[in-house]
This record gives structure tokens, C-alpha cells and sequence, in this order.
């Protein structure tokens, strides 16, 4: 993820000898969202620290031409080009946990590879694909789905979209954009969005 790239990139600034640990490919959970979704970064006027910021063109803070909005694909694109100059590589493995041990960490795999040790361990974990079941009938068939890849796929067709949350209501406004006949189910009256 952005946060496990970020933390590379400054280790190989700071000439540190680092192993990055990626369960699936580079920047999965931005890959996972759906066609054409736009991205919010920060006001113009703020600088953030660290290597991966969003200062080329297009990735200034919100633009007034919707059309110039930074999507799913461009910073998928940028954050790719930031890890490829800087030649970081990775190792494709899950981590079943962290233990000290004789003053070192030790990183313990999921399968039956000795546990990778390190004086420090940083643990740079999302939540992409924790997604939570309804426990009903027929949730399982293939007319529903956790993941909108693309809007487009709705186009003229009616849905439903279960969720109070951020991703649900995008997914609402996404489909219903594309031509869906989109209806939101939410068990509050309110959204209580940060």
C-alpha cells in the first residue's frame, strides 16, 4: 500500500538496508477502486512530508475543471512511476505476525519460510477486502458483489447498494452517474461520514 511505499522510499533515502513485504500486488486497494474514481488530496497551500506527494500536475488539491480531477488511474500511474525510479523492489509474502526475540524482531511468515529478522518493523497494514456480509439469503449469488470495479457495468440496469458508509455512497453516486437506477439502503436516517 501507499503507506508500506512511503515508508520504503524513505528508508532507501536513509540508505537503509529494508525488506518490503507485499501479501498481494503494489498498491492493490487503489487498483480495487473502481473506473474512473476521482481522488481528493490536500489543500494547495499544505506541503506534506515524506516522498510520495501529490504535486504533479493535476495532483495539486482539487481542481475547478471536473474534468482535470485526479482519478483512480493517474495515481495509480504516478504512485507506479514514484516506486520504478526509485528501483524499490518487494517480496510477495503474507505475515502472519510480529514477535521480539533475543533483542531483534522477527517477522513470522504464513507458510513454512524461516521468520525474516530486523532490529525494527514497520507494519503498514490496510483494510482492503474486509469487507462485511449482510449473513441472508442469496448473498452469495453472483448478482451481488463487495467491489464496484466499474460504474459502467450498471448502465440502464437497476441496483441496490447496502452501506451508510463512504464507499457506499460512492458506489451510489458512481452507478447513478453511469445510467443505474440506484436505490441506497441504509439502516440509519443520517450518514455519519467524518
Amino acid at each position: 500500500g501507499v503507506s508500506g511505499y512511503a515508508a520504503a522510499l524513505e528508508a532507501k533515502a536513509n540508505k537503509l538496508n529494508f525488506l518490503l513485504l507485499e501479501a498481494s500486488e503494489p498498491f492493490s486497494t487503489i487498483s480495487n477502486f473502481p473506473k474512473g474514481k476521482p481522488i481528493f488530496t490536500y489543500p494547495k497551500q499544505m506541503r506534506p512530508e515524506g516522498s510520495i506527494t501529490f504535486d504533479e500536475p493535476g495532483f495539486a488539491g482539487e481542481s475547478e475543471d471536473a474534468k482535470s480531477q485526479p482519478n483512480k488511474e493517474s495515481l495509480l500511474h504516478m504512485l507506479q512511476a514514484k516506486v520504478a525510479d526509485a528501483d524499490i523492489q518487494h517480496k510477495v509474502a503474507r505475515a502472519s505476525h510480529v514477535e521480539r526475540k533475543s533483542g531483534l524482531m522477527q517477522v513470522v511468515l504464513g507458510n513454512d519460510e524461516a521468520p525474516l529478522k530486523a532490529h525494527r518493523a514497520i507494519i503498514a497494514i490496510g483494510r482492503s477486502g474486509n469487507f462485511r456480509k449482510l449473513g441472508i439469503e442469496g448473498e452469495d449469488s453472483d448478482k451481488c458483489m463487495n467491489r464496484l470495479h466499474d460504474p459502467k457495468v450498471f448502465s440502464g440496469k437497476n441496483l441496490i447498494v447496502v452501506g451508510g458508509g463512504d464507499s457506499a455512497v460512492e458506489a451510489a453516486i458512481a452507478t447513478c452517474e453511469a445510467g443505474a437506477n440506484v436505490i441506497l439502503c441504509h439502516r440509519d436516517s443520517d450518514f455519519t461520514l467524518p
